[in-house]
C-alpha cells in the first residue's frame, strides 16, 4: 500500500474513532453497544487501543449478559485485537478461534466476514499464509455475496499480499475464460479512460450494468482501480 493510501486509511480510522468515542454518554445505549466493536477496531488501527478499553469492558459484560452467540463472537474478536504487542500468539489465536466458533452457532455473514478478515490479516502478518488465505478467501466471498464492495476489496488486497496466485497474476497473463466477452470489452474501453456512461451508450447497456461488470472484472483480476486495467490486461506492454 502506498504511503498516501496508508495516510488516507489512517485518517478514516481516526475520524471514525473520534465519532464513536463518547457514545456511552448519549441517549442510546443500544447504539453504543452496537458500535463498540467498530470503536475497538478503529482504536487499534490508530495505535490508540487505550481509547477503546473502557468501551470493550462494558461491551464484554453486556455480551455475557445477553447469552447470544454473535455478541460473544464480537467480544472475542475485540479481545484478540486489543491484546498488547508481544502477547503470546496462542492466546490471540484462541480468541479468534473462539469468535469463529460463536459465529458458527449463529451465522451473521457480515460480522463473520469481518472476523475472518482481521484474523486472516493477523495470520498473514505472523507468516501463516496458507491459513490466512483460507480465511481471507472466505471473507471475500461473504462480502461479495452481501454486496459489501469496499470490504470485499480489502479482503482481496490482503489475499494479494499473501502471494495468492489467483489475486496477483502477472501483467497481461489473463486466461481467456477468466472474463466473459462483454467483461473484456468493457474492461478494454475503461482502460482507455472511457467513462461508464459512454461505455453504456456504445454497448447499449445501462451505466449500472457497466459498473457491475467492472466490479466483477476488478474482483477477477485482483485489482482495485481502473488505472490498473491496462497492465492487468496486457494493454500497456508493447
Amino acid at each position: 500500500m502506498s504511503s498516501i493510501a496508508v495516510r488516507t486509511t489512517l485518517s478514516r480510522y481516526a475520524s471514525a474513532l473520534d465519532r464513536l468515542t463518547g457514545g456511552w454518554s448519549g441517549s442510546s445505549l443500544i447504539a453504543a453497544y452496537l458500535s463498540a466493536p467498530d470503536q475497538v477496531e478503529a482504536a487499534v488501527r490508530c495505535a490508540q487501543p487505550e481509547r477503546a478499553r473502557a468501551t470493550f469492558h462494558r461491551f464484554d459484560a453486556w455480551a455475557a449478559q445477553t447469552g447470544r452467540p454473535t455478541p460473544e463472537a464480537l467480544a472475542h474478536r475485540c479481545r484478540a485485537l486489543l491484546m498488547p504487542p508481544g502477547s503470546p500468539d496462542d492466546d490471540r489465536q484462541a480468541c479468534f478461534e473462539a469468535a469463529l466458533r460463536a459465529h458458527h452457532r449463529d451465522p451473521q455473514p457480515y460480522e463473520q466476514a469481518r472476523t475472518e478478515l482481521v484474523y486472516g490479516q493477523w495470520l498473514r502478518r505472523t507468516r501463516r499464509k496458507r491459513a490466512a488465505r483460507e480465511l481471507l478467501e472466505a471473507s471475500r466471498e461473504r462480502f461479495d455475496q452481501l454486496g459489501a464492495r469496499p470490504w470485499a476489496r480489502r479482503a482481496a488486497a490482503e489475499l494479494r499480499a499473501t502471494g495468492d496466485p489467483r489475486h496477483g497474476r502477472a501483467a497481461g497473463h489473463v486466461p481467456r475464460n477468466l472474463l466473459t466477452a462483454q467483461e473484456r470489452q468493457i474492461a478494454r474501453l475503461a482502460s482507455r479512460g472511457v467513462r461508464n456512461r459512454d461505455i453504456a451508450a456504445q454497448l447499449f447497456l445501462s451505466p449500472r450494468t457497466v459498473g457491475n461488470h467492472l466490479y466483477n472484472v476488478f474482483r477477477k483480476l485482483g485489482i482495485t482501480s481502473r488505472r490498473d486495467l491496462g497492465t492487468a490486461l496486457g494493454l500497456d506492454t508493447p
